[in-house]
């Protein structure tokens, strides 16, 4: 078995790779308004369930199993995973949805259009949490890439 610094190694090399892929991909959730309808009610901008169905044909490519169910109504969790012993196992979670945008006329750009500045991603969710979760599922996808196998 390699030691820890090359898995590590191998799975950076998978992400820096991949990076124009992970890019997207954040660029695509943020580009769904998923505000939590307890903030704004509004069907147009509630769409969490559209963020959802963007990541799981992602996750189930990458080898992991999908369930989903409705947390409240509209409002689905997805959880991947993959097969193996639960005596040690590893769990990455995120949350998808948005805070309100506020006033439009304080924003210097579109807050659902994913703008890239000066190497910065910007708009709902960027940061706080799509941006994470994109992290996760390409942290994820770097495992397999490297071909890692995980203990549990």
């Amino acid at each position: 078995m390699a030691d820890i610094q090359t898995i590590i190694d191998a799975a950076q090399a998978e992400i820096e790779a991949d990076r124009d892929w992970l890019i997207g991909l954040v660029r695509d959730m943020v580009r769904i308004p998923s505000v939590n309808p307890k903030f704004e009610a509004n069907p147009a901008i509630n769409r969490e369930a559209d963020v959802q169905a963007l990541l799981e044909p992602i996750l189930k490519h990458d080898g992991f199993k999908t369930e989903q169910w409705d947390a409240l109504p509209g409002r689905p969790n997805l959880v991947g995973e993959w097969a193996g012993s639960e005596d040690r196992s590893l769990i990455l979670c995120g949350h998808i949805d948005v805070v309100p945008v506020g006033e439009m006329k304080d924003w210097s750009v579109d807050p659902f259009g994913g703008e890239i500045t000066d190497g910065r991603l910007y708009g709902r969710g960027a940061v706080d949490m799509k941006g994470g979760v994109a992290a996760c599922v390409a942290a994820a996808r770097a495992i397999r890439k490297a071909g890692i196998t995980l203990q549990g």
